[in-house]
């Protein structure tokens, strides 16, 4: 079946110490196709193998004053290279790169 991998595992973890929360996830997928008939390569990119991936991920979160959350993250830490899918229009044909390491911070008040 296309655009499906072999394999698809997600874990993680999660530690709470009074205020403070800690997460870490293990994603990873396993060897994909583009197409029904498994093409491995074509010259145009189009169709193809999708290599496996894994990826990981790491958040912190602090809750204080009852009322109020801050929040802080790092998503592809190893800033893996990786691609999930190829395709025929713009901006290709060929494929679509992942998103690199990112981070985020936020805050929340509960009212």
């Amino acid at each position: 079946m296309e655009g499906v991998p072999d394999w698809i595992d997600r874990a993680g973890a999660t530690v709470r110490s009074g205020p403070v929360k800690v997460l870490v996830q293990y994603s990873y997928a396993g060897k994909g196709f583009s197409d029904a008939t498994n093409t491995v390569f074509t010259p145009t990119g189009v169709t193809g193998a999708v290599p496996a991936y894994h990826v990981w991920d790491a958040s912190v979160e602090w809750s204080f004053l009852r009322n109020y959350r801050l929040s802080a993250g790092v998503n592809n830490l190893a800033d893996a290279k990786y691609f999930t899918r190829r395709i025929n229009m713009y901006p290709g044909p060929g494929i679509l790169p992942a998103d690199g390491r990112t981070f985020y911070v936020s805050f929340a008040l509960k009212m």
